[in-house]
């Protein structure tokens, strides 16, 4: 057996240090363009237009963020912000729509999604909560629920929900669930108090560890 050939990838810059040009070793290029303020505003698929380029930049928000953007399947998505730079709103054509809540009063927001409201092929949208401790930590998030003014867990009228709790290292545990099927995902319901391992997870399964702290027995009863 001979030698394997190298395979060599090719990089230009420009002169303010932006990647213009990218050479596969199967001599495919992918070019990207910049526009007056060194903003990147194409990638294109080859050194012209023709393929038609990956993603097109049309227009920016005055912070530097995409306003609107083209992509090579003719879907146009469009995002928008608030007056704090926090991201109220994405859509790719009307295939998906994401709209953010972080709540009206200044001293309401924190940064924190209050809601989300999730839109896809012209189906009914579905919005999803978010509640949070003294600390900032989600507590509580639940989609469609029965009284979105009064989130509990559980809740029997929600698509779903969870309601989760942190012990005294910062760990996450799920409190309440509903809704969330007859196989609810793995997460860790119990901590070692001295060494901070996972001791169980959801539904009773036991984790188990050697001397060594070497993982003997996982969630899922194998060994």
């Amino acid at each position: 057996m001979g030698a394997q050939s190298p395979y060599t990838f090719h990089y230009t810059y420009n002169l303010a240090g932006g990647l213009e040009k990218f050479t596969f070793p199967s001599g495919r290029k992918v070019t990207s363009c910049y526009d007056a303020a060194s903003r990147l505003n194409k990638v294109r698929n080859g050194e012209s237009d023709s393929p038609p380029p990956y993603a097109s930049v049309t227009q920016f928000w005055p912070h530097g963020a995409v306003q609107t953007m083209t992509l090579g399947n003719n879907v146009v998505e469009n995002s928008s912000y608030n007056n704090r730079l926090q991201p109220t709103s994405m859509s790719a054509g009307n295939l998906l729509s994401l709209a953010y809540d972080y709540g009206t009063a200044p001293n309401l927001n924190n940064g924190s999604v209050l809601s989300q409201t999730i839109t896809w092929n012209g189906l009914s949208p579905i919005t999803q909560y978010y509640q949070y401790d003294a600390v900032n930590r989600v507590k509580l998030a639940s989609e469609n629920p029965t009284n979105a003014s009064n989130l509990v867990c559980p809740d029997a009228g929600s698509s779903w929900c969870q309601q989760f709790s942190n012990d005294a290292f910062g760990n996450r545990l799920i409190a309440q669930r509903s809704n969330v099927g007859s196989a609810p995902p793995l997460e860790p319901t119990a901590y070692d108090s001295n060494t901070n391992r996972i001791t169980q997870m959801f539904g009773g399964s036991d984790i188990r560890y050697d001397f060594a702290g070497n993982l003997t027995k996982d969630g899922l009863n194998e060994t």
